[in-house]
């Protein structure tokens, strides 16, 4: 009973580690919205789509993880995959266009919300990697309520945060 407490807890903290440091690295990333605008309409839908696809395949496999190597969360071989606890709290993306789920243009919602975002010239420091994270269900918004809660300083995520240059897309309007 020990060891397993131990296992659980060293998973825990390990996780939170790696998800506080994923959240404050230091130094630019790739994909600021100059990239992203000189970017084909094609070639933004493949990266939106790459980024759903990867994210999906992403958590499945750390849910298949936790489950084959954390005791706790071991589930009797009666429960479909559907119903582990761990896809409920994986992100959800639902907001691309269903009619077109065998196409690219799957991805044109979340491409039109980036696209609406980088308009603002002052906000092209933010990588669009940074955008996506913040495009899913719990947080969906449209490209101007991203760009007003970007402005106002309630976008407290570790991910619109420390990059060079992203002091101007904060602006005047940040809480202090």
């Amino acid at each position: 009973m020990q060891r397993m407490t131990l296992r659980i807890t060293s998973f825990v903290v390990l996780f939170l580690a790696a998800f506080n440091f994923g959240c404050h690295r230091s130094g630019p990333l790739p994909g600021r919205g100059g990239e992203w605008l000189m970017m084909t309409q094609h070639e933004r839908q493949i990266f939106v789509s790459a980024y759903l696809d990867g994210t999906g395949a992403g958590t499945s496999d750390l849910c298949k993880d936790l489950e084959n190597n954390v005791v706790i969360l071991k589930m009797k071989d009666t429960v479909a995959p559907s119903d582990h606890p761990c896809i409920h709290f994986r992100p959800q993306f639902t907001h691309g266009k269903t009619d077109a789920l065998a196409t690219y243009n799957y991805a044109d919602p979340y491409v039109a919300i980036i696209d609406g975002f980088y308009k603002h010239s002052e906000c092209r420091a933010m990588p669009y990697t940074a955008i996506m994270q913040h495009l899913n269900d719990a947080e969906f918004k449209s490209s101007e309520d991203l760009y007003r809660l970007v402005r106002s300083g309630d976008a407290s995520w570790g991910a619109f945060s420390g990059f060079e240059g992203i002091e101007k897309c904060y602006g005047a309007d940040r809480k202090r």
